[in-house]
């Protein structure tokens, strides 16, 4: 009864992650710089006025929580993968991959559009 519902979760997971993977993408290729976008963001369309300094408490609680979420998402990974057959973990990668793929382009297409 309990695998019925492993893999179902396991590609909700996946999903997740590769939502939060096009997410860490900006992170890595711009250092922090994903943080502040988004307090930018938030300051410039919520039109909240942000000081430096809640501008800087924001910061460090948004890259607390990417740290966090990260080390959430790999021990999630890992228990997902010790419930998986040497087969289905293979097949789940591959799955993982093309999500990723998908998100690229989307994102790219996104990009192309704002230009």
């Amino acid at each position: 009864m309990k695998m019925r519902y492993i893999l179902p979760l396991s590609l909700m997971l996946a999903t997740t992650t590769v939502v939060a993977d096009d997410h860490r993408s900006y992170g890595k290729a711009d250092g922090a710089k994903y943080s502040e976008h988004r307090i930018e963001r938030m300051d410039k369309h919520a039109e909240l006025n942000l000081t430096d300094a809640q501008k800087a408490q924001l910061k460090a609680i948004m890259d607390e929580t990417k740290q966090r979420h990260g080390e959430i998402r790999k021990q999630s990974d890992e228990k997902v993968n010790a419930v998986l057959t040497t087969e289905q973990r293979a097949k789940y990668a591959k799955h993982r991959e093309q999500m990723i793929e998908k998100m690229k382009a989307k994102k790219a297409e996104h990009s192309a559009k704002q230009n």
